[in-house]
């Protein structure tokens, strides 16, 4: 079995997670199959992220930490509203195109039925955060009166 520092492995059983559970969802993966994919033990595994549930919440949590850094990365491309949504855009679809697994996640996650994802997914702290950022863009838009309120 392989050893690297702790940074190394977490980061390396979540890119094959990825593909894992994006090509047969989170019911369709067993953490066997993660393991022998990784080439890692499944205790490793276990000592990372406790469960399988863990290991499917820690991907979609880095899915909103990377989307999170493209939409702040972008933003800070204009001082304007609408280049800087522009730029949000831009910088989103690029990465749903190169991560065509962990998007399927993410949105088969948000449209799944309770019963086909672990209960125990914590992202709504992210989903604030998101939501927070934006606001200020607006907010921050309609002060320089780069919106209209009454349309």
């Amino acid at each position: 079995m392989k050893r690297k520092p702790t940074a190394d492995t977490r980061g390396e059983i979540l890119a094959v997670a990825e593909k894992c559970f994006g090509a047969t969802g989170f019911g369709g993966t067993s953490i066997n199959e993660v393991a022998a994919a990784t080439r890692y033990t499944k205790p490793v595994l276990y000592y990372h992220f406790g469960s399988k549930a863990g290991l499917f919440n820690a991907l979609l949590e880095q899915a909103h930490d990377e989307c999170f850094a493209i939409v702040v990365a972008a933003t800070g491309k204009s001082e304007r509203l609408d280049e800087q949504l522009v730029n949000i855009l831009a910088g989103l679809f690029d990465f749903l195109r190169d991560r065509k697994d962990l998007t399927r996640l993410a949105f088969a996650t948000a449209f799944a039925a309770p019963k086909e994802v672990p209960r125990a997914l914590q992202q709504d702290e992210r989903r604030k955060r998101y939501f927070q950022f934006m606001q200020k863009l607006v907010t921050a838009g309609l002060k320089r009166g780069e919106l209209n309120p009454a349309i």
